[in-house]
Formats: structure tokens, C-alpha cells, sequence
């Protein structure tokens, strides 16, 4: 037998015993872009450390750099070397077929 609980509504539950839980109607009227990334973007750890206690001062940083850090480390690094190999694909493969 196990037990499941649903990931969400367990972190915000433990984090609005301590205080932890991010106040939406504050971060709506002081930082409307940061409300918009905690309301519609992924969970993240980052948003119970945006007020006390035990905050974080790079917390909204870090929510607000998440797309660019997934989308960084799923980039091919090597881009342009793979479009001249293609390229070269493309032309060798045109002249002979």
C-alpha cells in the first residue's frame, strides 16, 4: 500500500503552516510579473522562499530565470557546426540523387 498526495497542494499546505506560502494578493500589487510566473508557471521550490521566514533574496531571481535555464540545457551547443553539416548534407545529397 502506498500513499500518493498531490505534490502541490501538500507544499502549499506545509508552507502556509509556517508562513512560508507565498501572499499572491501581495506579490499581485507590488511585482505583477513575478505573480504572473508564480500563479501560471511551473512550482518551483524558489516561491516559498520569497518571504519569511528564512527568505531568500535570489528567489525571485531564480523563478524569473527558470525558462532560460531549462531552455539552456536542452540547447545544442554545437548549433551552428550542426547547420553547415547539414547544409553540406543537403548539397552533396542534391547532387547525388
Amino acid at each position: 500500500m502506498s500513499l500518493r498526495v498531490d505534490y502541490i497542494e501538500y507544499s502549499n499546505e506545509l508552507a502556509s503552516k509556517f508562513g512560508a506560502k507565498p501572499n499572491l494578493l501581495k506579490l499581485l500589487i507590488t511585482d505583477t510579473g513575478l505573480f504572473l510566473r508564480v500563479l501560471f508557471g511551473p512550482s518551483l521550490p524558489f516561491q516559498y522562499r520569497l518571504q519569511e521566514p528564512h527568505c531568500w533574496d535570489g528567489a525571485r531571481k531564480a523563478i524569473i530565470e527558470s525558462k532560460d535555464r531549462v531552455s539552456w540545457t536542452i540547447q545544442d551547443l554545437n548549433a551552428s557546426k550542426n547547420i553547415f553539416q547539414k547544409f553540406i548534407k543537403k548539397v552533396l545529397g542534391f547532387f547525388f540523387l
